[in-house]
């Protein structure tokens, strides 16, 4: 009788006191499992339908012996490495963190000592920022003095900065080479 194939809740009774009876004194165990479509099988050695599934090892009085996972599947595996990925990236950051506290213990004496350090740090900072301030707006104050200087320039010889060339080019005509740069 194949075991295996016994699907009626009366079939199972019958197959499983077959298997006591066939048993006798030996320590006898048999396979359990329920394959992709709910059906279950039972027998001496899994069944190849169960392939994907969990298998219950059951002894002679109906205990289970063991349980035996389902293969893990690609989509689980793909999961389990990721997780491993996450902790190993945990790990490695919580390492570096413990790396850096032993360097920062190693410097300095207590935690107010590296506030000290810190805050002059910022001090400093703080300092080069408004150095580089003044400095930014002297520049512009500079730049701005010299574009109202050019201004006033072209404003007095009577021209502004869109006719600069015209009229240089007719006082070149009117003078001789020499005086405007050799060019007519």
């Amino acid at each position: 009788m194949d075991f295996r194939q016994l699907h009626h809740p009366a079939g199972v009774l019958a197959g499983l006191f077959l298997l006591l009876a066939a048993g006798g004194a030996a320590a006898q165990t048999f396979m359990k499992c329920q394959d992709a479509d709910g059906k279950w099988h039972y027998g001496d050695t899994a069944a190849r339908e169960c392939a994907k599934s969990r298998i219950t090892e059951i002894d002679q009085e109906g205990n289970r012996v063991q349980e035996i996972e389902a293969p893990v599947s690609e989509e689980e595996l793909a999961a389990r490495k990721a997780a491993e990925e996450k902790a190993r990236a945990e790990q490695e950051a919580a390492d570096k963190l413990q790396g850096e506290l032993e360097r920062l213990r190693a410097i300095y004496d207590d935690e107010d000592a590296i506030i000290r350090a810190r805050d002059e740090r910022l001090a400093h900072i703080d300092r080069t920022v408004a150095i580089n301030d003044a400095l930014i707006k002297q520049s512009q104050s500079a730049l701005a003095k010299l574009k109202q200087r050019a201004a006033s320039r072209d404003t007095n010889r009577g021209y502004g900065n869109a006719d600069r060339g015209v009229h240089r080019r007719e006082r070149c005509r009117t003078r001789t080479t020499r005086g405007c740069g050799g060019k007519i």
